[in-house]
């Protein structure tokens, strides 16, 4: 009966370890279930001396995905946290605004076009020298001292609203990624979220409102998405895709 017991518990142990983690004070899970959907999740708790881990770094080497990882890893060492930084333009430029180090590559576009990039409000992810916000792209000039950020689209949830072109529903359905912030006790988090399975926009900016409070949240990428999750064992279907830009934490 013990050495059953015994067993069981070293089971319960690895099965936790293996689907959930701390990084410091960044934790990852995967397989975090939702309306019958699952998803991967990545949440840094934000602290302003936390702006120096993150990296906002273009893919000039045109690397695609598992080649980018690799060669990060050899660089910088294991342990690393990684996400599409937007979407790219015909050019393999990062669309409308992209800031890293203090230093905008591109600027905030608030024309019109196709795509989900243009489907408004879209909006931008910032990391600023003392906070961290997802806001309407629009909003952009309200905030100062811009360390990094990036723009993409749609916004998923505005002040804790459903984007206004989404429908239950919907058969429009991708694997997607997502950055979000909420506030839980005092403490604001970055959180962020890869579906594993095709989902809607609706049901996508759901996780982001139901299950993590979030009143703002932006879709990086759509289709093309992959997530790296320190010490998580997670396949990516999208291995071979060439991304233009990543968001890189590193502790």
């Amino acid at each position: 009966m013990l050495r059953s017991m015994k067993r069981f518990l070293s089971v319960a142990i690895a099965i936790c370890c293996f689907s959930q983690y701390i990084y410091s004070q960044a934790q990852g899970e995967n397989a975090v279930s939702h309306n019958g959907n699952s998803y991967d999740v990545f949440v840094i708790p934000f602290d302003s001396t936390m702006v120096s881990r993150f990296q906002f770094m273009t893919n000039d080497a045109r690397l695609d995905y598992a080649a980018f990882v690799k060669d990060f890893d050899s660089k910088n060492g294991p342990n690393f946290f990684a996400i599409n930084g937007g979407k790219c333009d015909s050019s393999f430029r990062p669309m409308g605004l992209f800031a890293s180090d203090a230093k905008e590559k591109g600027s905030v576009d608030l024309g019109t076009g196709t795509g989900n990039f243009y489907m408004m409000p879209n909006g931008v992810f910032l990391i600023t020298k003392t906070d961290v916000v997802v806001t309407e792209s629009a909003n952009r000039a309200n905030y100062k001292d811009v360390v990094h950020g990036t723009q993409s689209g749609p916004m998923l949830l505005i002040n804790g609203k459903y984007h206004p072109d989404f429908k239950q529903g919907s058969p429009n359905k991708r694997v997607r990624c997502g950055v979000g912030v909420f506030t839980d006790k005092g403490q604001k988090s970055i959180l962020f979220v890869i579906s594993n399975n095709d989902v809607n926009f609706y049901d996508f900016a759901s996780f982001f409102k139901e299950k993590y409070k979030c009143d703002n949240a932006l879709c990086l990428e759509s289709a093309g998405a992959n997530m790296n999750i320190p010490f998580l064992d997670r396949t990516n279907k999208m291995d071979n895709n060439v991304m233009c830009s990543y968001i890189i934490y590193k502790e």
